[in-house]
């Protein structure tokens, strides 16, 4: 019986697997049969932010900028009947 080898994929090659799933119409599956990787490996690729693929190419992260609405959170109430009792349940919207 052949023994297994265990692969080891570089960044670039990663950022560059994750950023072919990205295109319209192409699945992680086929992706991962192009490079024989399985398709779990690469949506766990795929969760990591170093990996995210962006605008200049690089897989370094990016923020976007953040602003304040007015007025906060919002709460509201839910009430429901049931039968002779009522029962409510406070959420925030």
């Amino acid at each position: 019986m052949a023994r297994r080898t265990r692969r080891f994929w570089s960044e670039d090659e990663k950022r560059r697997i994750v950023a072919q799933t990205c295109a319209l119409g192409v699945s992680v599956f086929q992706v991962g049969r192009r490079y024989d990787v399985n398709a779990n490996l690469i949506f766990k690729w795929r969760r990591d932010p170093r990996y995210w693929p962006t605008e200049d190419g690089e897989g370094a992260l990016s923020f976007l900028p953040v602003g304040w609405c007015r007025g906060g959170l919002r709460r509201r109430r839910l009430h429901r009947t049931v039968g002779s009792r009522s029962f409510s349940r406070a959420g925030t919207g």
